[in-house]
């Protein structure tokens, strides 16, 4: 419980915090000052700093440039603020591994006591939305400027990130939680297909290839596994294409608006909301017991207690939500395929903890498989970052 309420209160904080790298550090201010006072006047260049400087260091300072052109030099050494810049991704990447590993463990077990996927999914939205307008409500960050309300591009965002929330509960729901992350480490397959398609930007074709061991150890994984169904395969399969096609889009968003990357998910969850609430009714239309049975169960599952049954149906949304907005966060630093290859190394934390928690059986065909497909990831992360970096040098 404390952990949870300390939860509430960072994650907002830190969607309301805003890391800007300085224009101009001390070590150049102190350069040009040197400068001024060290060359004769007559060979001096007037370069006015006063945008970057606060209001008592508005004045004129004069850098001159070294014998023979080009830039002046300058002094290099260790700037604390840039270090903590440093370290923002890598956090971020490490809160969102956690908070989803637990979101994974609570949410399987609340489904084996209520197996409504598409209800609690969409339920998990709403606690979301509740959090998102608290927040906005009591100031804690900034509200979105009211032209993002009802955005077609939002709107889009939205029902991709519902479609992939019912499509991920309901594969968890048939299957085991290690199953669906192993099918789901093809996302960098989809998320690249969709990047290529939406950005007319093709990667080189070794890249592409290494892709290759990723999909098949997925599929000998799959092959032999001991949970394998073939509606949570599908599913899983569903959310990836869908999620990859949310990476891309909200990247679009942040990149060409003002908005912040909390805000904007805040915004989506209220739109995925509005799209799943339909069909949660046509999953209790359809559902084999009535809702009252299935909740008597569920009730009677969490030692006859309504309210840990209520609590857990809470914190399953509240950590969906926290989880999710921490992933913005990091794709807001990030490129959509760096997003997903860390979503699938975050796969990694989430099957092992899996499989420890609920005892699930894997075969050596389905550790083998996973083993290659994970690798594979790996090797994509590093080929992709090689050729980036020849075609940075080539510009």
């Amino acid at each position: 419980m404390r952990a949870c309420a300390c939860l509430l209160i960072i994650v907002p904080l830190l969607g309301a915090t805003q890391f800007s790298p300085s224009p101009l550090d001390s070590n150049t201010i102190g350069s040009a000052r040197w400068k001024r006072w060290t060359e004769p006047k007559d060979s001096v260049v007037a370069h006015r700093l006063a945008p970057h400087l606060s209001p008592e260091l508005n004045v004129d300072v004069v850098v001159i440039p070294p014998r023979g052109g080009g830039a002046p030099p300058q002094k290099k050494g260790f700037c604390p603020y840039h270090f903590v810049l440093s370290l923002k991704t890598p956090f971020y990447f490490g809160l969102w591994y956690a908070l989803n590993v637990y979101y994974n463990i609570v949410n399987k077990k609340l489904m084996n006591r209520l197996p409504l996927p598409v209800t609690l999914g969409t339920i998990q939205l709403l606690v979301g939305s509740i959090y998102v307008y608290f927040s906005w409500m009591t100031n804690i960050r900034s509200r979105p400027d009211a032209k993002f309300h009802g955005d077609s591009a939002v709107r889009s965002v939205g029902m991709y990130h519902g479609l992939g929330q019912i499509f991920s509960m309901v594969s968890m729901n048939a299957g085991s939680i290690s199953f669906t992350h192993i099918v789901k480490a093809l996302e960098p397959f989809f998320s690249a297909g969709v990047s290529a398609v939406v950005f007319k930007k093709l990667m080189n074709p070794v890249v592409y290839s290494t892709l290759i061991p990723v999909v098949s150890g997925v599929g000998i994984a799959c092959l032999k596994d001991l949970s394998f169904t073939w509606l949570g395969f599908v599913t899983a399969l569903g959310s990836n294409a869908v999620f990859a096609c949310r990476a891309v889009f909200s990247k679009m968003i942040l990149t060409s608006s003002n908005i912040s990357a909390p805000n904007l998910y805040g915004l989506v969850t209220i739109e995925a909301f509005k799209f799943a609430l339909p069909l949660v009714l046509l999953e209790l239309f359809f559902s084999p017991a009535p809702l009252t049975s299935m909740w008597d169960d569920a009730v009677s599952a969490s030692d006859g207690s309504t309210l840990a049954l209520f609590k857990s149906i809470v914190f399953s949304g509240l950590f969906h939500y926290l989880n999710n907005e921490v992933m913005y966060l990091a794709l807001n630093n990030v490129h959509p395929v760096t997003l997903a290859v860390g979503n699938t190394m975050k796969r990694v934390f989430i099957i092992v903890a899996s499989v420890l928690v609920f005892q699930t059986q894997v075969s050596t065909t389905t550790a083998v498989g996973s083993t290659i497909g994970i690798l594979g990831v790996l090797l994509y992360s590093l080929t992709k970052q090689h050729y980036e970096k020849l075609e940075a040098i080539g510009k």
